[in-house]
């Protein structure tokens, strides 16, 4: 019964610290700082550059991401760089896209409804475009 318990307690840990470190990568700007540093450590100036972002965002985000133990940095003289703590990061970042594409049926509903869109807006700009005529005889 203590085991059991015990386990129950580690179980609940793991799990709240696992929320807590999806909460973290919860920010898209976040999730492209760690993809962009998959292949290694970038200054802020390097990131900003990369991700279009002002340089105070990407700021932000990195002092979240260090202060999370996502992100380390290494200062050399005036210049800081950053690198993942754990580089296989960037790796599970990129196999989670699976899970967001949209399935096939998805996929096709979306589609249909981008089509009936699209005819309906077709539809309704001629009518307008027939009733300017009209008014304007």
């Amino acid at each position: 019964m203590v085991i059991c318990l015990f386990e129950k307690m580690d179980r609940k840990v793991v799990s709240e610290e696992l929320s807590r470190f999806f909460g973290v990568l919860a920010h898209p700007l976040r999730v492209l700082i760690v993809e962009e540093l998959r292949n290694g450590e970038l200054t802020v100036t390097d990131l900003k550059d990369a991700l279009k972002v002002p340089q105070a965002s990407v700021s932000q985000h990195l002092g979240i991401l260090r202060a999370n133990r996502i992100v380390l940095e290494r200062r050399d003289g005036r210049h800081v760089y950053y690198h993942l703590r754990q580089q296989d990061l960037a790796e599970l970042v990129v196999e989670c896209i699976k899970f967001v594409l949209p399935d096939d049926k998805e996929s096709k509903r979306i589609m249909s409804a981008l089509d009936l869109a699209k005819s309906t807006w077709s539809q309704e700009k001629t009518q307008v475009k027939s009733i300017k005529r009209k008014t304007s005889r």
